[in-house]
């Protein structure tokens, strides 16, 4: 799935940001899906913007708007209450009834 965002990114922004998408997906191995409920939202992206600046944070847009079909604004630390993120909770509603 990483190759397939630095894809996307190369085309849109020019470069792969391969570094953006690992440290967006770091907490993957201990909590699969429910990773996207640490950095897949709006403070993600600006926690990105801080580190590596303006295009990074385009880059973390993009990888985020692909993996959750939009942005919420933030997700609950509460990992396992899926409805406190819009994005989060229809993702998962679509992947547990149609995959």
């Amino acid at each position: 799935m990483i190759e397939e965002h630095c894809k996307d990114c190369m085309s849109a922004l020019g470069c792969g940001f391969r570094g953006i998408y690992e440290w967006l997906d770091e907490f993957f191995p201990m909590l699969g899906f429910k990773h996207r409920m640490k950095r897949h939202h709006k403070d993600g992206v600006e926690e990105v913007r801080k580190k590596w600046g303006n295009d990074a944070a385009r880059a973390a847009e993009i990888h985020i708007k692909k993996d959750c079909y939009g942005i919420s604004s933030n997700c609950s630390s509460d990992y396992g209450n899926f409805s406190s993120c819009f994005v989060c909770y229809n993702f998962f509603t679509y992947w547990l009834f149609y995959k």
